[in-house]
């Protein structure tokens, strides 16, 4: 089975006062959980000191986890 990178990582219903459901909130997804996850780790090893380092490392991330869900897919 493929991997939906934008279903949620976390999906939950709420429920009204009558036990219905009102709305899914569904969150991060599963695209989003990986990139922050992968920016941290970049984060953690890299010093930021431009606006221009920033965005390098946000592309990097969102690169590496669109790869990971390409591999999943697999």
């Amino acid at each position: 089975m493929k991997m939906d990178p934008n279903a949620p990582i976390n999906p939950y219903k709420h429920l009204n006062c009558n036990g219905q459901i009102d709305n899914q909130y569904k969150g991060l997804t599963k695209r989003e959980y990986f990139a922050t996850m992968a920016m941290q780790g970049l984060l953690a090893k890299y010093n930021l000191k431009t606006p221009e380092d920033q965005e390098i490392i946000a592309k990097i991330s969102i690169q590496l986890a669109d790869t990971f869900i390409s591999e999943l897919n697999k």
